[in-house]
């Protein structure tokens, strides 16, 4: 038998010659064509200081919530696609859930299941890395049921790595401590179940997708359906007659044609009133999305994008293309119509001295090869375009061409990825996703993730600038696998795993992983005020500009009153290389001048003081 290879390529600049992939083709949004012309203000990595030479304050602004929810010594917290691990309640409670692990690797995970923390409009529980489970589980995704209780779908596999089917974990009530675990879909011996659950309520129904994991030396059965190998598949449920009515099925056109292979993690589904999506990508599969009207009961298929469906890893060659990289997203709107979301990802080949293929994806910072597609209902006939990237828009053109690179500890997946969206009583829809910022890089040249986040007004027909919402949090520490409630309400609900080195690798064995519940007021969003501090009622201290500069760059500040203003800046390792203070300087708008001869190109940062407040933010010397 052939062998199989799956690597990680970094390519340099941005590719050119980029291929668009069958189906409906890529287009760019505009500000990623001429990002110059754009004359917004990049409020990202705002810092407020404690004064300490080189540390930073996880401070926000006054109104913005970044509480430790949980911990975890299991950093991967999926294979690809965002779960529903966050639900944002009208009347203020908080209930989120996590893969948690009380044990490393060391240990085989043992402690590992489904952490949970609630919010009860006043205090959050303790923050712990306990499951909720009493044996070997991971992987949760979280619905509310009719009856006002939450219900954590994760999956069953025993410490010998066999699978075991799901575990069906309900609480008592919303923000209860007590839970009920149900085994579902337990597999006969020797075969592989359905893993990597996902769940969505349409109204007395709950309609469960998953995945059956290929088989292995515990379990050498492997399961085909529909003449597809480890397939998706769904079953539904009613909770008023407490019956399966439809229970592990293949969708409608999902069959051999269509792919020979499935894959874990590639899919999302959701539900609002009758209508329910769901959403299947994979680097080497085609872009489905399948809707029901009826809860659940009967489906349409629509093929967004195309990857041929006899494809064989091992044996075929393929020209280099440009694929959803499998962390695919969906959102149900108030009028029952679906916006996909996916990350991006172009993949080419080369043929081993064997006659295997070797397959490989490029992660450039920046261009057609970075970003997040989108596609919605209300203009069918579109093609997928990218919406966001992991470049602001105050990154020039030059800055793309020679971007930097995450070098290893890649995830798996592309620079833009994990798209996860909510939507609000207006209708206005928002996206976090994670991106790779050029700016924030180890000595290794590993770049850090933060959380970005996009938002439409008008139903998905125009996307904002993309807003860092964790910039401000801390320097050379990584955000990553972002999840967003789906209800909005006057703020965005967002849980997302911190950690101290980039990327993912076995070296993070030893570290228990935190896990962060972030809520960012909607106004700050709109404002572009994240990470702004707002008790500071003396000042605001904006980018400089221009940003990367050589030599000479200016900061505005505006003042509330009369005030003397001190800037200072320092290289990452804190050691300072200009201050000077700024005397009698009016209320109202100021723009320092500074000028810093004889410095490296690279990054610094800027502190403005002025009375008892600082704000620090970084800046780029060419």
């Amino acid at each position: 038998m052939r062998k199989i290879y799956l690597l990680g390529l970094l390519a340099i600049g941005v590719s050119a010659g980029a291929q668009v992939p069958q189906g409906k083709g890529l287009q760019l949004p505009n500000y990623l064509i001429s990002i110059k012309k754009q004359p917004t203000v990049d409020n990202s990595h705002s810092i407020v200081s404690n004064g300490s030479k080189g540390q930073f304050a996880k401070k926000a602004d006054a109104h913005t919530n970044n509480k430790l929810v949980g911990k975890t010594y299991f950093v991967n917290q999926t294979n690809g696609a965002a779960y529903r691990r966050v639900k944002a309640y009208n009347d203020g409670k908080i209930s989120l859930t996590w893969t948690a692990s009380s044990d490393n690797s060391a240990n085989g995970y043992l402690g590992r299941g489904s952490g949970y923390n609630h919010f009860n409009g006043t205090d959050w529980m303790t923050a712990t890395g306990n499951r909720i489970e009493a044996y070997r589980c991971g992987f949760p995704d979280m619905v509310t049921a009719p009856n006002n209780t939450e219900i954590i779908l994760s999956h069953r596999v025993d410490t010998s790595g066999a699978s075991s089917g799901l575990a069906l974990n309900q609480n008592n009530a919303i923000g209860g401590t007590t839970w009920t675990s149900t085994a579902l879909f337990t597999p006969p011996a020797n075969t592989t179940s359905q893993l990597w659950p996902r769940v969505a309520v349409s109204g007395d129904n709950m309609i469960v997708i998953a995945n059956y994991q290929d088989s292995s030396a515990n379990q050498p059965n492997y399961v085909v359906k529909s003449g597809v190998r480890a397939p998706l598949v769904y079953s539904r449920y009613n909770f008023t007659s407490s019956t399966w009515t439809e229970q592990d099925l293949t969708l409608p056109g999902y069959d051999s044609t269509l792919l020979n292979e499935g894959s874990s993690d590639n899919y999302s589904i959701d539900a609002n009133g009758d209508n329910v999506a769901v959403l299947m990508g994979g680097v080497f599969n085609s872009l489905v999305l399948w809707k029901s009207s009826d809860k659940g009961a009967t489906w349409n298929k629509t093929i967004l994008d195309t990857f041929p469906a006899d494809f064989v890893f091992d044996r075929d060659s393929l020209q280099a293309r440009t694929v959803n990289n499998g962390s695919v997203h969906v959102l149900v709107d108030a009028n029952g119509k679906a916006h996909v979301f996916s990350g991006i990802a172009r993949i080419s080949d080369s043929i081993m001295g064997d006659g295997s293929y070797t397959f490989s994806w490029s992660r450039v910072i920046g261009g057609v090869n970075d970003g997040i597609l989108y596609w919605n209902e209300y203009n069918p006939d579109s093609a997928l375009r990218i919406i966001a990237t992991s470049v602001g828009p105050t990154i020039n053109d030059s800055t793309i061409g020679n971007a930097s690179f995450e070098q290893a500890n890649r995830y798996g997946i592309s620079n833009s990825t994990w798209p996860s969206a909510g939507i609000d009583n207006q209708g206005r829809i928002y996206l976090t996703y994670s991106a790779l910022i050029p700016e924030d890089v180890t000595g290794q040249d590993n770049n850090f993730r933060d959380v970005l986040l996009t938002y439409s007004t008008d139903s998905g027909a125009t996307w904002s600038y993309p807003t860092n919402l964790t910039g401000w949090i801390s320097y050379n520490r990584e955000e990553a696998y972002p999840n967003m409630a789906r209800n909005v309400t006057d703020r965005v609900h967002v849980s997302y795993l911190n950690k101290a080195n980039p990327g993912s690798s076995s070296s993070d064995a030893t570290e228990e992983f935190e896990i962060y519940y972030l809520g960012v007021p909607v106004t700050q969003i709109m404002n572009q005020t994240v990470g702004i501090s707002q008790v500071n009622d003396l000042f605001v201290a904006e980018q400089n500009f221009p940003n990367p500069f050589n030599r000479t760059t200016t900061i505005p500040v505006k003042l509330n009153q009369a005030s003397d203003v001190t800037i200072s800046v320092s290289n990452i390792l804190g050691q300072s290389v200009y201050n000077n203070t700024f005397k009698n300087n009016t209320a109202g708008s100021n723009n320092f001048t500074i000028e810093l001869n004889n410095v490296k190109a690279g990054i610094y940062l800027y502190t403005v003081s002025a009375g008892e407040y600082k704000v620090t933010r970084k800046m780029i010397v060419e």
